[in-house]
């Protein structure tokens, strides 16, 4: 503890002897003794002085009337140094308090002045420098499925080792990142959150604070097994001409060395209508023709990811198509009859990686067999321009 004190110089009476013009005499009186103090009073600098630096604190001294007065002030702290109290003005007195490098844990100084028995307390709020020095712990790799958290530990230090009050900022190319929250003093904690990846990768999270930056480099592992789910539309060509296509497909993939090894469950549906008129002898009939394809194939695949964010699939399989016609003739009953055949198919495909799975353009050839219909006979071959989007199910 520094104690300072200053004492106010007493002035008493006194008559001194001067020579006048004429050799007349006169009395000079000194200015009367300082009024009692009733009232101290702590005059602080706006803001909060920082670790290492210093600040100047002003005590002024008021009598019963409110007035300044000069007084005997002494001045002590219960950490920091202390300067000389020196006086400014009449009833007015500073003194320079130095802040200490290593700042108590309760982050404030208590001031205490002292005058003709009256005292006064004050508290200087004192801060820590900017950071100077910013730690990082968080894991190494973690699993990039959409759904882990990753915490990284951050703390801040100034100069001098005392925790610093700034807050840090992270960002990240492949993922989330949440507002850091507070662990303890000069502590934080940031949630990371990265994108479901579908190839293995690294991505770079930022912290910032203050002056400080630095870079945390985190390994992407991806999931070695999932499934997928595939809506689609596009157009369906074959031998009847164009037609509106629909469909969807269940994949489930498994990733090797070289890509990704998938079998794919795809429905698409397509119908071609027709009407024809026909030339009778009692007349012009209406032939309306329909017939719709039903092919549920299962595949085999391969893809490979190209560039950053693109990926290339290749699939071949086989399966079965419900083929339906049904024709109807003016004056005469309707006919409809449906059958199977088989169905053989190859695929190519590409795919931008976005929100949890990726959109996709494929170009599918598919051959049919013959369903043995009366209505209908022979194979059917169809070319399939598709788009859709393939989403990571789990």
């Amino acid at each position: 503890m520094r104690i300072a004190t200053l004492s106010a110089v007493a002035l008493a009476f006194t008559a001194a002897v001067a020579p006048r013009a004429g050799g007349a005499q006169v009395a000079r009186t000194a200015a009367p003794a300082p009024r009692p103090v009733a009232e101290l009073r702590f005059l602080l600098e706006p803001g909060r002085p920082r670790a290492g630096t210093q600040t100047t604190v002003a005590v002024s001294a008021r009598d019963a009337e409110g007035k300044r007065t000069d007084a005997k002030v002494s001045v002590d702290c219960d950490f920091g140094e202390l300067g000389e109290v020196t006086r400014v003005a009449e009833g007015l007195y500073q003194v320079t308090l130095g802040v200490p490098k290593m700042l108590p844990g309760h982050r404030s100084i208590l001031l205490l002045a002292r005058a003709g028995g009256i005292s006064v307390e004050a508290v200087v709020p004192v801060a820590p420098g900017a950071p100077a020095t910013l730690k990082l712990d968080a894991a190494p790799a973690v699993l990039a499925d959409g759904e882990a958290l990753v915490p990284l530990e951050v703390a801040l230090l100034d100069a001098f080792g005392n925790a610093a009050d700034d807050v840090p900022h992270a960002s990240a190319g492949r993922g989330a990142v949440s507002p850091a929250e507070p662990i303890a003093r000069g502590h934080w904690v940031i949630v990371y959150r990265p994108q479901r990846a579908v190839e293995g990768g690294e991505d770079v999270i930022a912290i910032a604070a203050g002056p400080l930056r630095r870079e945390h480099r985190i390994r992407l592992d991806a999931r070695a097994r999932w499934i997928a789910l595939a809506p689609w539309s596009g157009a369906a060509r074959d031998g009847r001409g164009t037609a509106l296509a629909l469909g969807g497909a269940i994949s489930g993939w498994r990733r090797t060395a070289s890509g990704q090894l998938g079998v794919i469950l795809d429905l698409a549906w397509w119908r071609h209508d027709e009407r024809t008129a026909l030339q009778a002898p009692s007349g012009t009939l209406s032939l309306e023709a329909g017939r719709s394809y039903l092919p549920l194939t299962a595949s085999l695949a391969f893809a490979r990811r190209v560039g950053s964010r693109g990926s290339a699939t290749l699939a071949a399989g086989a399966g079965v198509s419900r083929v339906a016609s049904a024709q109807d003739l003016s004056g005469q009953p309707a006919v409809s009859e449906a059958g199977f055949a088989p169905v053989l198919g190859v695929t190519a495909g590409l795919g931008l990686r976005g929100w949890r799975g990726s959109p996709y353009l494929e170009l599918r050839g598919l051959w049919i067999g013959d369903a043995g219909l009366e209505t209908l006979s022979g194979s059917t071959r169809a070319l399939l321009l598709t788009v859709g989007y393939q989403l990571d199910a789990r």
